[in-house]
């Protein structure tokens, strides 16, 4: 059992446009998510979820996403996620994995980040043969609604994800997936639309250990904070506002960038149930005058309930 690092960033630190408008976007996905969230559910009446809690503490380098070094503040976070799963056999090669989570995310230092979110989600899975080397392709609708300290971060959001992952022998798997994502906030500034590629490749040792490693490329929607005048980001943000968020007047910009990210993550299982893992996180974003470094490091406890 390995934990999933990283997966409630801060809002636009590793958050494009469509065709069509974004609200109208967001509620053609938001209403496709709750109908395959729902039908099913309403086909059968599944039991066995198995609930999953996992907390995790963060430290993230450059919480403000800034490229001058007076503007660059570190910040921790303590986040907690509670999912229940439950897979339902469609015939012998097809399935639906149905989800529900509550999660919460609080930074002790500057409380306007802490928020609380609530959702849904549900992947349809393929397995092309027999075997645990069979390869398994995978499509997922989401949907979720948050909360946050400062008002104007909170918002609905919904995305569409594909993935593939296959085993390699007894010990390797693969796994690369594509999404499409998009929140719309009470603020116009905390929208973020993005598409994110991410391969992750996991290898399990001897006694109880695993190894990954992630590569992640992004584009889309960032969030990057600093003192004003910067005429260089007032010409590159679609949209900019004023925030004390860091307890001191700065301008929060939004901007369209793209980010590579890698991580590695190393997993102890504790026991049947519990497995603690330890990440660290690079990633590096930039469009046009903009460039900016984010390095995490993360501690993750999770426990099977």
């Amino acid at each position: 059992m390995t934990p999933t690092l990283f997966t409630a960033p801060a809002a636009g630190s590793f958050d494009g446009g469509a065709v069509l408008s974004p609200r109208l976007y967001l509620r053609l996905l938001t209403t496709l998510s709750a109908i395959v969230v729902f039908t099913p559910s309403l086909a059968a009446a599944p039991a066995g979820w198995a609930p999953n809690l996992t907390a995790t503490a963060t430290w993230d380098d450059n919480v403000t996403n800034a490229n001058h070094s007076t503007d660059i503040i570190g910040a921790l976070a303590f986040a907690a996620n509670f999912a229940a799963a439950q897979r339902i056999s469609l015939d012998h090669d097809d399935s639906l994995v149905l989800t529900a989570h509550v999660s919460g995310e609080s930074f002790p230092e500057f409380t306007a980040l802490d928020r609380a979110s609530v959702g849904a989600q549900t992947a349809w899975r393929h397995k092309f043969g027999i075997g645990a080397q069979a390869p398994i392709f995978s499509v997922e609708f989401s949907g979720d609604a948050s909360t946050a300290r400062e008002t104007d971060r909170s918002g609905l959001g919904a995305g569409v994800a594909f993935a593939w992952r296959q085993r390699f022998g007894e010990s390797t798997l693969v796994a690369l997936s594509q999404d499409f994502s998009r929140f719309d906030a009470r603020g116009a500034v905390f929208d973020r639309s993005a598409s994110e590629t991410a391969l992750v490749v996991t290898q399990t040792l001897a006694d109880r250990w695993s190894f990954s490693a992630t590569v992640r490329f992004r584009q889309g929607d960032v969030l990057s904070y600093a003192t004003p005048p910067r005429p260089d980001l007032v010409a590159l943000a679609r949209i900019r506002s004023p925030v004390n968020t860091f307890g001191r007047p700065m301008v929060a910009y939004s901007l369209d960038a793209h980010t590579l990210g890698g991580a590695l993550a190393l997993t102890r299982t504790l026991d049947d149930r519990t497995s603690l893992a330890l990440a660290a996180e690079y990633r590096a974003t930039g469009h046009a005058a903009l460039r900016y470094v984010n390095r995490l490091v993360s501690v993750a406890l999770s426990r099977q309930l």
